[in-house]
Formats: C-alpha cells, structure tokens, sequence
C-alpha cells in the first residue's frame, strides 16, 4: 500500500519483508506472470514476494536472465547484482515497470551459490522469471 510502497517508502517496504508471510510456496524455479492472485490470500495488486534459493553448479560463465513487472532486485552470495537492460547498459530493475528483461553475466566457481531476491508488483499485469544459463 502507500505507506510500504518501496518507490516512496523503502524503509517501511524493508520492514514489511520482514514480516511474516502471507503465503508461502517451495519450488525448484521462480516463474510467476498473468493476472489475478498468485497464492491464496495474497491480493492481486500492491505485493511483495522474497524468494531465497540455493544452487550447486560447475564453475564456468553463466547468464542470469530476469523479466519483473513491476521491480526486483537480486543478491547473489550476498552481494548485490548488477543486472544489465537490452542495450548492455547497467540497469536497475527496481521500480514501476512493464515487463522487461534484464541480464547478468556471471562467472561463477564451482560449489554452492545462495540467491536472494526481492520483489514488488504495483498493478495491473505482473511477472517474476529468473533463469540461470550456462555461457
């Protein structure tokens, strides 16, 4: 709502992703898009989702690809990830946005790798897709 809404309040929108869940899912992706609620009891509009996942990979260079409607923002390892618009361009994807795709090259070491993410839908249409390539 106004008071949580992170493009005016990220303080009090850091709180709220403290709170307690409404919902919670368990899945090995996160690809959410489309109209109407995504879980039970959580509105259709003005939300925000924490997703937090762990992966195991060969150490090469990989690309992380993004499409939000509305914003997100990714930590990768603990660390804040530079995503990159479709021009190659430093980006941030964090703010009042129809879909749009966003990239992260990688060069990543073998072992485990913690991902954080953090987003927040506005109105209307809404989508959350992280995929992580190889190359």
């Amino acid at each position: 709502d106004k008071e949580t809404d992170p493009r005016t309040q990220e303080p009090m929108f850091n709180q709220l992703l403290t709170s307690p869940p409404i919902a919670t899912a368990h899945s090995n992706k996160l690809d959410y898009s489309g109209y109407g609620a995504w879980a039970p009891g959580v509105p259709e509009n003005y939300f925000a989702i924490s997703a937090t996942g762990d992966f195991t990979i060969d150490s090469g260079k990989y690309t992380l690809d993004v499409t939000t409607d509305d914003g997100c923002r990714i930590n990768l390892d603990g660390k804040p990830l530079q995503l990159y618009d479709a021009e190659g361009k430093p980006a941030s994807a964090f703010h009042y946005q129809g879909p749009t795709g966003y990239t992260a090259p990688l060069n990543l070491a073998k072992g485990k790798h913690h991902l954080y993410l953090e987003y927040f839908q506005i109105d209307g249409y809404k989508t959350i897709q992280v995929r992580l390539k190889k190359g």
